[in-house]
């Protein structure tokens, strides 16, 4: 006579089960046993699935800066932080630039007109000369009602618009602003000298529009202007350096020569 087993629905195997050698699929769960709604997430997989074969390349797999950005990281980190050290103040005026204000044209402006020439890249420099126009127009409109604590910023936007201007004209004969910038330079000072040379980083600028101006002069063969020696002597003391000295030379010499030329000195 044959008994019936039944398993005992002991946790982990019964002893019934393993008497008989069956295979026990042990306690269960109430929980297990529970029937659960799954209608919302077999909903949202069922989209995904869908979308997935909708748009199979939507999903980008790199991210593409733009230009612009590319060029200030270059102009940044390359320029100002490697080929030169006296631009450091541009860092510290763009932190605190509007996105559409003229100082944030003016580097944007400089940087694509560095990354330029340095790829040879007509596209980038025409890119550069949209942006110049642009930071041309911010800064004319914001000039006439400029105030103390914003002639830093223009002084720092016209020092940029020259510095594109040198590098998007190296032949200063194919360019009639290739000296503009800087002599704007000097009016912004000449109305906002006591405001802009009272601070580090404004005196920082006037001595980089001091380089700028003798510079371009010498370059030209053209007189440097009254008012570059008297911002020398209104700084000077604060930025005594071989390099300022030479550039002190540099104008006197410039300036000789052009007398002599004019017939004004003897060569004698």
């Amino acid at each position: 006579m044959g008994f019936n087993l039944m398993c005992d629905l002991h946790p982990g195997t019964c002893g019934q089960c393993r008497r008989a050698r069956l295979t026990c699929h042990g306690y269960r769960d109430p929980d297990a046993l529970q029937f659960r709604d799954e209608s919302q997430s077999v909903e949202r997989k069922n989209i995904a699935r869908r979308c997935r074969y909708a748009y199979p390349g939507s999903h980008p797999t790199t991210l593409e800066l733009g230009w612009d950005a590319r060029a200030r990281y270059a102009f940044f980190s390359t320029y100002i932080g490697g080929f030169t050290r006296s631009m450091g103040d541009v860092a510290h005026h763009y932190r605190t630039a509007g996105a559409f204000d003229h100082l944030s044209a003016s580097v944007e402006a400089a940087s694509l007109a560095f990354m330029a020439t340095q790829l040879g890249s007509p596209h980038l420099m025409h890119l550069a000369s949209a942006s110049y126009l642009t930071a041309i127009q911010r800064l004319s409109r914001g000039l006439p009602d400029l105030t103390s604590d914003r002639a830093e910023e223009a002084l720092q936007s016209v020092l940029l618009l020259d510095m594109y201007e040198k590098m998007a004209h190296r032949d200063p004969r194919t360019s009639q602003s290739w000296i503009s910038h800087a002599r704007g330079g000097l009016s912004i000072l000449s109305t906002q000298t006591a405001s802009i040379i009272s601070s580090q980083t404004g005196c920082h600028l006037a001595a980089r529009l001091v380089t700028a101006v003798t510079v371009s002069c010498a370059t030209i063969g053209a007189g440097t202007p009254r008012e570059l020696n008297l911002l020398r002597r209104n700084i000077g003391y604060r930025v005594r350096s071989p390099k300022w000295s030479f550039l002190g030379v540099l104008g006197r010499v410039s300036n000789l020569q052009l007398d002599m030329e004019k017939g004004a000195v003897s060569r004698s």
